[in-house]
């Protein structure tokens, strides 16, 4: 049996969905990780995790719409507040970006090493540079 706050806690924005709806945001409190098929896990590259009142989440979120919706990368957005151990990893942090699984970034969205990141460039906090 699904948890109705779990089944309602992730919003998906397929490849160039764009910008959510005016008054879209998260509304929900719901365990943030889990809840969609496999398929669609698979498939979501780009995790905005975030909490309700944030103004850098709604900064975080325009950028990352805007960056999936050119490049046709799906994303989806979680509640961090829905989850007992999303609080405990990510606590003060959001909002937070992961790309496929691994944490990106937090509070504030750098998007051109986003765009390195999607096509598939790994930055370096050792050297500031890319390994390729």
């Amino acid at each position: 049996m699904i948890d109705a706050r779990a089944a309602n806690s992730e919003r998906q924005h397929p490849p160039g969905s764009g910008d959510p709806a005016p008054g879209a945001g998260p509304s929900h409190r719901g365990a943030g990780s889990g809840t969609g098929s496999g398929d669609e896990a698979a498939a979501t590259r780009i995790e905005l995790v975030t909490r309700a009142g944030c103004h850098l989440c709604d900064d975080a979120r325009q950028v990352i719409a805007r960056v999936g919706a050119e490049l046709g990368v799906s994303w989806r957005e979680t509640d961090v507040d829905a989850d007992p151990a999303a609080v405990d990893a990510y606590g003060d942090r959001v909002p937070v970006i992961l790309v496929d699984g691994r944490e990106h970034g937090y509070w504030r969205v750098e998007e051109e090493r986003l765009r390195r990141a999607l096509a598939g460039d790994r930055w370096s906090w050792r050297s500031g540079r890319s390994a390729r």
